[in-house]
């Protein structure tokens, strides 16, 4: 932990600095979804740790990462439970994804609606969706 908050802990940004100058290599690691790298980037530069982009590890760079890798097939989309920073990395590789945000349906669910037929799996999916992505989402809910 380098900082809390918007902080740093007292002496962090010295420390890194120094093993810089004694020709370490820094990266900074976190499984923090909801930011982007650029994001990372603008607080460790104004905390004063400073550093380069690519020296920012996030799980959504990761994930985005992982799906251009592996020859995701960028006419299909990504399903996101989570936030904005999952977006802007699969807006990075060209990765195209389902809107994020909260989701309902029209139907309440219960006993009386349970075999509604617009509630069926086949009625709520995107068949374009070839890929799911987990991170924080603040609007999970039972339609997603």
């Amino acid at each position: 932990v380098l900082w809390v908050g918007s902080e740093a802990i007292p002496g962090s940004p010295e420390l890194i600095n120094r093993f810089r100058e004694l020709g370490k290599k820094v990266f900074y690691v976190t499984n923090n979804s909801t930011k982007h790298r650029r994001e990372y980037k603008q607080k460790v530069d104004k905390l004063g740790f400073g550093g380069e982009l690519d020296e920012i590890i996030g799980t959504a760079y990761l994930a985005a990462s992982y799906l251009e890798d592996t020859g995701f097939d960028k006419t299909k989309k990504v399903y996101i439970v989570g936030s904005t920073g999952i977006t802007q990395e699969l807006d990075d590789v060209g990765i195209q994804y389902l809107p994020i945000g909260a989701e309902s349906s029209q139907l309440n669910f219960n006993l009386e609606t349970i075999n509604d037929p617009r509630l069926q799996a086949d009625a709520l999916l995107d068949s374009a969706v070839a890929a799911v992505i987990i991170g924080f989402d603040g609007s999970l809910n039972y339609w997603k």
